[in-house]
């Protein structure tokens, strides 16, 4: 879905991810009925707020390529739980009537 930057070749522990493919990110927001720049910024940002102020960093490439594995992992299983809902309702209704109710 999302790569940081050159997390396909070598990188140092120490170096930023950042979105690699722009148009993908337009289309998953877009999807998601979110802005791109929330999007980009939620998979590439983190924020730290400290009394009085916040301290927005960049995460790490190891850490943008968790946050994405995490988001797709969340978003498959509401996705997941949607359709077994959606198969329930289906099946109940149609069995109502015969007294019995069947699901998944």
């Amino acid at each position: 879905m999302l790569f940081p930057h050159n997390e396909r070749h070598g990188y140092h522990s120490d170096e930023s991810g950042y979105i690699e493919n722009e148009e993908v990110v337009d289309l998953v927001a877009n999807l998601l009925h979110i802005k791109t720049d929330t999007l980009t910024q939620a998979l590439t940002m983190k924020r730290h707020v400290m009394k009085a102020e916040t301290v927005v960093l960049r995460y790490s490439v190891s850490e943008a390529t968790n946050t994405r594995d995490a988001m797709a992992k969340c978003i498959y299983n509401s996705l997941f739980h949607y359709i077994v809902l959606r198969i329930n309702q289906a099946l109940l209704k149609k069995d109502f009537t015969a007294g019995r109710g069947y699901y998944i």
